[in-house]
């Protein structure tokens, strides 16, 4: 656990180094997203994510960074309480 806090961290301090340098660059909080779940965002044993919330977190990410209509169907899917700015970055 500690050194997956610290490799977090690390993530984060580096995405907002370059995010300040380069404006097309971001971070995207998947990884806090998943983990707001607590273990029900795993399968048995806790390692891995859920397949369904993988899904979940990309077509929350492309709503995030992609116009919704070049994405069809894909959007449709995301759970009404995932909608809205709560988790974009921008």
């Amino acid at each position: 656990m500690l050194a997956n806090s610290y490799s977090r961290a690390l993530l984060r301090v580096a995405a907002d180094v370059l995010s300040k340098k380069y404006p097309k660059v971001d971070y995207f909080p998947s990884y806090e997203i998943v983990t707001s779940f607590g273990t029900r965002g795993y399968i048995e044993g806790n390692v891995h994510v859920k397949e369904d919330v993988v899904e979940q977190v990309v077509s929350y990410m492309a709503e995030c960074y992609i116009n919704p209509s070049d994405l069809k169907d894909s959007v449709a899917n995301i759970p009404d309480d995932w909608r809205g700015p709560a988790f974009c970055p921008t």
